[in-house]
């Protein structure tokens, strides 16, 4: 119980800074993700024994010079595709049985389109159309939903793992009942807003669920394979950042294609 409480109020703590920002303007929203996304970032190289600064040096030019709009993404549709592409990648890594025996260089690319892009992309996505602080903040919500959610409900009823060999503690009541609570949160939040159709909200979470989950075992993987718990401590209840952000930043490239299309 104890631990249930901490990982809520630190978990609340965490998304309220991120609400609050997001709602407040672009420059506090760009400052708050430099900062969650350089910490991310720096966990993730540790994880794979690997150290550059020059992710968290482009994430800041990258973020000032949008917001200065001194430089604007002349193709946002090329990134999306390519941090798709690396994404995908991620995935077939999920069922190999080998370490990731990468050269430095690959190890800096995978930083950059893993974790620096999608950062990238959040800031992007709430800059879309007028409405799209509040359609950033609702996938933001969604994603917390399904992890939440997925939680309790596995901690609770969960028996059937759904990866063993990766995350012992993730099961597959958890994640059918983070599906399940996300497409309901969807249902009941596409009656307040009209900006896509009830088929289009319900895809976005469904995206949003499947790509947040198969996010955190990917996560997963790399700390098995760097024989860690956590991949940091900063976050009372949940770990480091990239435990908190490795739903998000996986599943935003899918969420933003998505928005685009429609």
């Amino acid at each position: 119980m104890k631990t249930l409480l901490i990982r809520s109020v630190s978990g609340l703590v965490y998304a309220s800074i991120l609400t609050i920002a997001l709602l407040l303007d672009k420059l506090a929203f760009s400052v708050v993700i430099l900062i969650i996304g350089s910490l991310t970032v720096l966990e993730f190289q540790k994880l794979i024994g690997h150290f550059s600064v020059l992710p968290v040096v482009i994430l800041a030019m990258i973020l000032y010079f949008d917001y200065a709009q001194l430089f604007r993404m002349p193709s946002i549709e090329i990134l999306v595709s390519v941090v798709i592409l690396v994404n995908f990648a991620l995935i077939r890594f999920l069922f190999q049985k080998r370490t990731l025996e990468l050269r430095q260089e690959l190890k800096l690319l995978l930083s950059l389109f893993y974790i620096i892009a999608p950062c990238y992309l959040l800031v992007t996505t709430a800059q879309i159309s007028s409405e799209s602080e509040l359609i950033t903040l609702a996938i933001l919500a969604l994603i917390w939903v399904n992890d939440s959610v997925a939680y309790l409900i596995g901690k609770t009823f969960g028996k059937r793992k759904l990866f063993k060999s990766i995350s012992p503690k993730k099961t597959l009541e958890g994640s059918l009942g983070g599906l399940l609570l996300t497409l309901v949160v969807a249902y009941i939040a596409h009656s307040f807003q009209s900006s896509y159709g009830l088929v289009e909200t319900l895809l976005i979470a469904l995206s949003v669920s499947i790509f947040a989950t198969i996010g955190d075992l990917i996560q997963s993987k790399f700390k098995r394979l760097a024989n860690v718990k956590d991949s940091g401590k900063i976050i009372p209840g949940h770990g480091g950042m990239y435990d908190r952000l490795d739903s998000t930043l996986f599943s935003i490239p899918f969420v933003y294609l998505l928005l685009f299309i429609f």
